[in-house]
């Protein structure tokens, strides 16, 4: 009987880790780089910058969204077994998922939870997952550097 009981908390707990999280150091709206408050951002950080919703949504139309839709749709566009719903069809979805769910650290992308899963993790890597992940990195990145260049100027 014991034997059983242990056997079934660590199915739970292998099922409840499936697609967990590394617990923060993502970004609290995705519309600045200021880190959700778990984790300090490492010293040498640019400054936090916030921008427009708007503007955000365009840069992740940009930058990762092309890339989950491409490699993640199969479980994550909302009617697979994958959550979040990050590659949704719909982009304000795919959006929300994405930046609610702290899947991207625009402050440090290397920390982001999209590419920790590809590189740590080998999460369904579409071919060498480190090179995967790099390529999300790149992609969170390229978001985080459209964010800084549409910000307000220091003190404006």
């Amino acid at each position: 009987m014991a034997r059983a009981i242990a056997i079934a908390w660590l199915v739970l707990g292998l099922a409840s880790a499936g697609c967990g999280d590394y617990g923060g150091g993502g970004t609290n709206d995705g519309t600045s780089g200021i880190p959700d408050g778990t984790t300090p951002p490492p010293p040498g950080s640019p400054p936090p910058v916030t921008v427009d919703r708007a503007v955000s949504v365009q840069a992740f139309t940009q930058t990762v969204y092309p890339i989950v839709r491409e490699h993640c749709a199969d479980c994550h566009a909302g009617a697979g077994p994958g959550s979040p719903s990050i590659a949704h069809p719909d982009l304000e979805s795919a959006f929300s998922a994405t930046v609610n769910s702290q899947k991207v650290n625009l402050t440090t992308p290397n920390r982001s939870r999209l590419v920790r899963r590809l590189a740590a993790d080998f999460h369904y890597c579409w071919s060498d997952c480190m090179m995967n992940g790099a390529e999300m990195e790149a992609a969170i990145s390229a978001w985080a550097e459209i964010l800084a260049l549409a910000a307000p100027p220091p003190g404006g």
